[in-house]
């Protein structure tokens, strides 16, 4: 999802934390997803696409953590056996769930 319609979900109290984590297809990448008080989960995408960003450094995604409004964030240093983002940012199964 873009990051101008994470941050109104921010706003509007949909999104409840944020949360950074290894790629597990892209060695030294990191992703950025969300989850939602409905209990579901959003992964922040490139600008004007459906592709997941990743991050080359972490510093990076905390950048845009902080414009969505979090004030904290959870980091993941090891990675877990997680779903790739779907095409449309969505995934079935938030990782450590």
């Amino acid at each position: 999802m873009d990051i101008r319609m994470l941050r109104r979900l921010f706003q509007e109290g949909t999104l409840v934390s944020a949360t950074i984590m290894p790629a597990p297809m892209e060695p030294d990448r990191w992703l950025l997803g969300f989850e939602k008080n409905s209990g579901g989960q959003e992964w922040i995408t490139k600008t004007r696409s459906d592709i997941g960003k990743a991050y080359k450094w972490i510093s990076d995604a905390l950048v845009d953590v902080e414009y969505i409004g979090f004030q904290e964030v959870k980091i993941k240093l090891k990675q877990e056996q997680i779903l790739n983002p779907r095409p449309h940012g969505q995934i079935h199964k938030w990782p450590g769930s």
